[in-house]
């Protein structure tokens, strides 16, 4: 979650706030077509995240939650999952830029439980197979001390995949991407020369740009190493 401080520091700020208030324009209405066509909550959902993008969907659900999670027909559940994005803007961002949302708060609790169930079933489906052909940029890595795993959080969630690739990078001619420990940050780092041509490229990725850090970043997880390999594809493809 962007907290009010990180976010007035980042250059793309206004884009990021017109970018938000569209995407929450644009649920309004659907939530609103689809309530009177009588279709489910995921329905909506689903058609919110097709026409967005399911990164940007998240932001922008997260968001408008974050608006106004003091509320008790948000669900702490929804809440906690809510401040947890990545991304999202926090109540002080939301309350500076004027971004709330119309929809009743009740069923702005079951478009959120219905999202997070949605992703949950596109994570849990299978991959397309990869073209033997097709190639992954080598991760240049250091070795890392597993992750701490107690007894019970293993019963719950079983073994916890260790992060092989945390204090490595992708390199490129001009720009890197790096697995860094230190800030627990996924960065991607560009030449000034390159920004322009990157940028569009970064932020459909889903990183975002940190002013203090001089990069667009993600936290240290498994799901934005799997987002830096297929942005580091898409960088390598758009400098050919």
């Amino acid at each position: 979650m962007l907290t009010w401080n990180e976010l007035k520091g980042m250059e793309n700020r206004f884009e990021i706030v017109k970018d938000l208030k569209a995407d929450a324009a644009t649920l309004e209405r659907i939530q609103k077509e689809c309530v009177q066509a009588e279709k489910k909550v995921i329905d909506s959902v689903a058609e919110f995240a097709d026409a967005v993008g399911m990164i940007r969907a998240r932001v922008a659900i997260a968001s408008l939650v974050n608006s106004c999670s003091w509320d008790g027909r948000i669900s702490r559940s929804n809440a906690a999952w809510a401040a947890d994005t990545e991304g999202a803007l926090d109540e002080e961002c939301c309350q500076h830029f004027g971004i709330y949302t119309a929809i009743h708060r009740a069923h702005l609790d079951q478009l959120v439980s219905a999202f997070r169930r949605l992703e949950k079933e596109q994570a849990e489906a299978p991959a397309d197979p990869v073209p033997a052909a097709e190639e992954r940029p080598e991760i240049i890595s250091e070795s890392v001390a597993p992750e701490t795993v107690t007894e019970s959080s293993k019963a719950a969630r079983g073994p916890v995949k260790e992060k092989d690739f945390a204090g490595g990078a992708l390199t490129g001619n001009g720009w890197s991407i790096v697995f860094d420990t230190g800030m627990n940050r996924t960065r991607v780092i560009v030449a000034d020369a390159l920004r322009e041509t990157l940028k569009p490229l970064i932020e459909s990725a889903g990183f975002f740009y940190s002013k203090n850090q001089g990069s667009w970043n993600k936290k240290l997880t498994h799901r934005a190493h799997r987002a830096a390999l297929d942005l580091a594809d898409s960088i390598r493809a758009a400098l050919v």
